[in-house]
């Protein structure tokens, strides 16, 4: 199940700046970490660029070598494991968290720490790092994105903890098969602060 929207540039920018949208985990994982799930560059002032939002969740894993292992469906309440085989590793739905809120992954790997993450529309959107053997990685996702103006980013770059409070506008997209994201202000077009996010033209599922 999709979300589709639209994010329009009614800003007074001279320049149109760079869009960073991105999700926080807010849940009891203080190592869960944000990724620049999306980067909207050169938008132009009444122009728009589409947004396909989806609300299917996936999780993967990642060694130190760069190999990914292939991508399961993810709900809140599920956990899963990653364990060794013969000839490589298996990640697997392990069985149902302690949280119906939150999906766990577990390394049960006799060695080898691993990046975990959770996908959606095909993009990471929050990861923990370096998940060493008998540790566990505990993500608590939501249908909130949060958007705002930024410096040059490439999608899937991880964000500096100390730059997401910067973005503060808050968008829950829970319940919602459409809308336009509509960005207003700029007038001060070097800050940031100077821009206005919203959501209009609201259709529920």
């Amino acid at each position: 199940m999709d979300a589709k929207l639209k994010f329009w540039n009614h800003s007074d920018a001279r320049r149109p700046p760079n869009i960073l949208i991105f999700q926080n985990d807010g849940g009891r994982d203080s190592s869960i970490r944000s990724t620049a799930w999306k980067v909207i560059k050169g938008c132009g002032r009444d122009c728009y660029h589409p947004i396909t939002y989806t609300f299917d969740m996936e999780i993967t894993v990642n060694d130190g070598d760069g190999n990914y292992s292939p991508h399961l469906n993810a709900e809140p309440g599920h956990s899963f494991s990653v364990t060794s085989l013969h000839r490589g590793r298996r990640l697997f739905q392990q069985g149902v968290a302690h949280r119906v809120s939150e999906i766990h992954l577990n390394n049960d790997l006799n060695r080898g720490a691993l990046d975990c993450h959770i996908f959606r529309s095909g993009r990471a959107v929050t990861s923990k790092y370096s998940v060493a053997p008998g540790q566990q990685a505990v993500f608590t996702p939501s249908n909130k994105i949060w958007i705002g103006v930024t410096p040059t980013l490439p999608p899937g770059h991880r964000l500096n903890t100390d730059a997401i409070p910067l973005i503060k506008t808050e968008l829950s997209l829970d319940g919602i098969a459409s809308a336009d994201i509509v960005m207003h202000g700029g007038e001060l077009c070097t800050d940031s602060t100077s821009f206005k996010f919203c959501m209009e033209n609201i259709i529920p599922w």
